[in-house]
C-alpha cells in the first residue's frame, strides 16, 4: 500500500478555562488539577490511539520510502513508546517531555486575549498574532514560551516584555500580555535564556489551561 494515513484520529485534550479566575491559590489549584486530568489523558486516551495507529502505519510502505530503514525503526520506536504530539511520517518525532512517575513539564505561552483564546479553543498554536513571532537564525519563525506559570511568585510579564523585544518582537506594552495558554514542553523546544524557552513549528499542538497573568 503506497499512501499514508493521517493521523486524524488523535485524541483532543478539553484544555480548562481559566481566563476569569484571579485569585492565584485557586488558580494553582486549578491548573494542577487540569496537569494531573493531562497526564491521565496521555495514558489512557492518547498512548492506546498512538498504538492503533502504529500498527497501521505498519502496513503502509509509501511513508517509509521517504527516509532511511534506520530512520523509520526510529521514528516507529519513539511513537510506541512515548506520548507524541505527531506522528511518524512527518519525519520528526514531538516527543512530550515527561520522565517515568512524573507529570510532563509545562510552559506559558504568554500573548493578547485574542491570540490565547484561539490557540485554546482550537488546540492551534497557529492562531498566534505575527507580533508575538521572532525569526531564528536560519530564517525561520519561532514562538516564544516561559518557564513559569501564573500563579506563581517569580511570574513577570514585565520579564516576558523584555524578552520578547530582546527577540525583535514589536511587543509594545505589558498590556498586550494579559493572557497565557499552558502547554506541555517537548523535544523540539530549545533553551532561549533566562528561563525562556522556544519552539520552531506551529500548527495543532495539546492547550492544557488557558488563565490570566494579571493576578
Amino acid at each position: 500500500m503506497s499512501t499514508t494515513p493521517e493521523f486524524d484520529d488523535r485524541p483532543v485534550f478539553d484544555y480548562s478555562d481559566l481566563s476569569f479566575e484571579g485569585n492565584k491559590d485557586e488558580l494553582e489549584r486549578l491548573i494542577r488539577l487540569a496537569v494531573a486530568r493531562y497526564d491521565t489523558f496521555l495514558d489512557h486516551e492518547l498512548f492506546p490511539v498512538q498504538g492503533e495507529f502504529a500498527d497501521i502505519l505498519d502496513t503502509f510502505e509509501g511513508w517509509k520510502l521517504r527516509f532511511e530503514p534506520d530512520h523509520v525503526e526510529q521514528l516507529m520506536e519513539t511513537f510506541r513508546g512515548f506520548p507524541c504530539m505527531n506522528a511518524p511520517p512527518e519525519g520528526v518525532m514531538e516527543q512530550i517531555s515527561r520522565r517515568e512517575g512524573y507529570y510532563p513539564k509545562f510552559l506559558s505561552v504568554v500573548a493578547d486575549t485574542t491570540s490565547c483564546g484561539m490557540m485554546a479553543d482550537r488546540n492551534n498554536l497557529s492562531h498566534l498574532d505575527e507580533v508575538f513571532r521572532f525569526v531564528d537564525e536560519n530564517g525561520q519563525e519561532r514562538m516564544l514560551a516561559y518557564d513559569a506559570m501564573p500563579y506563581e511568585d517569580d511570574f513577570n510579564n514585565y520579564e516576558v516584555l523584555r524578552k520578547y523585544r530582546a527577540l525583535g518582537c514589536a511587543v509594545n506594552s505589558v498590556n498586550h500580555l494579559r493572557k497565557c495558554i499552558v502547554i506541555p514542553k517537548t523535544n523540539l523546544f530549545r533553551e532561549e535564556g533566562e528561563s525562556f524557552w522556544s519552539r520552531p513549528y506551529f500548527g495543532k499542538f495539546d492547550v492544557v489551561a488557558y488563565a490570566r497573568t494579571t493576578l
